[in-house]
């Protein structure tokens, strides 16, 4: 497998190069076990057969699109509960700075606005252990996305790209990762820098909001939860006022209500 060097490219570890694989978390899992594969490393692939989201979910992963693994230091957001949004609101944030509009969706999705105002999912996270190490899964609808027959029942949004001023999808990586990581050593000695750059790019603030399955920060199950999406506490957990109050929760997934899937934020 190929292997750049950070010597000519604005990377601080090396960048490995796939071409049809699993997973590029797989790839990440093996690189881990053999002692190759240190913080802030990547892997690229040009396919996977057994790409994977949420819940162990088939993400549908054709050639053309973007599929990288990144490992993460065990320090700061990502030693605990919030590493998934602080990581969502980099990426986000990288791909605003790249021209890409985006919004994060808590914990981890990638939302974009059509040219009609709805809300359409564009990529996603997958946070995993490797090895004990903590490596980000990252996969971007650069070309294409799944049909509608393909998403699940009761999804938050329909699948959808980008947009049309994609680089070659290296290009784009080396660009984001390097974002990604230079933005992170700017802002990591700043107190719950995370929560200020997630909620500047978060879906759906301040909008009517139904939590699926919603898992309170206390750990227990409370069912169905309705209430204005309010932000994100420095756990990570997803902020909702309710009837009763400001609640937080860690689990959960978040639909939103009325007309919300056609609003960018507030």
């Amino acid at each position: 497998m190929p292997m750049l060097s950070a010597g000519g490219a604005p990377l601080p570890a090396p960048l490995y190069l796939a071409g049809a694989c699993t997973s590029t978390l797989d790839i990440a899992r093996e690189l881990c076990r053999r002692g190759i594969f240190p913080e802030w490393s990547s892997v690229l692939a040009l396919k996977q057969s057994a790409g994977r989201g949420q819940m162990r979910r088939s993400w549908s992963s054709p050639e053309g699109n973007l599929y990288a693994a990144l490992r993460l230091p065990l320090e700061g957001p990502f030693a605990t509960t919030a590493a998934s949004p602080a990581i969502g609101a980099l990426c986000a944030d990288g791909l605003s700075a790249e021209g890409f509009p985006v919004l994060l969706k808590w914990p981890n999705d990638i939302f974009r606005r059509s040219d009609g105002g709805e809300m359409l999912k564009a990529g996603g996270i997958l946070l995993e252990e490797c090895q004990g190490a903590l490596v980000a899964g990252i996969g971007l609808n650069t070309a294409s996305c799944p049909p509608p027959s393909q998403i699940r029942q009761g999804a938050a949004a329909r699948a959808g790209t980008l947009g049309d001023q994609i680089v070659s999808i290296f290009t784009l990586w080396l660009r984001l990762a390097a974002r990604i990581f230079s933005c992170y050593g700017m802002l990591k000695e700043q107190d719950a820098w995370w929560i200020r750059l997630a909620e500047s790019r978060m879906a759906y603030l301040g909008c009517p909001a139904l939590l699926d399955g919603a898992l309170a920060e206390s750990g227990s199950s409370t069912g169905d939860v309705r209430g204005i999406v309010a932000g994100i506490s420095r756990s990570g957990a997803l902020l909702l006022k309710t009837t009763g109050g400001t609640a937080a929760y860690l689990g959960g997934s978040l639909l939103p209500l009325r007309d919300s899937n056609h609003l960018w934020s507030t």
